[in-house]
């Protein structure tokens, strides 16, 4: 299974300026995985659920991820 940082998905996908940005979101608690707190040595996979608390919410394709369809 691939996996890749979360700060570098959370950017990828739009909810995060930057690495830094990423960062400061997950340290405030705001990110969650699969509905669970994230912590910031996090990994994802493919066919998780990324959701952002308070923040804009957002959609995201399978193109924008790299998934073939």
């Amino acid at each position: 299974m691939t996996l890749f940082p979360l700060s570098t998905t959370l950017c990828r996908l739009g909810l995060a300026g930057s690495p830094q940005e990423a960062q400061a979101l997950i340290r405030l608690e705001l990110v969650r995985v699969d509905g669970d707190r994230a912590t910031a040595s996090a990994s994802v996979g493919y066919g998780v659920t990324i959701s952002l608390r308070g923040g804009p919410s957002a959609v995201v394709s399978r193109k924008a991820m790299g998934v073939r369809v």
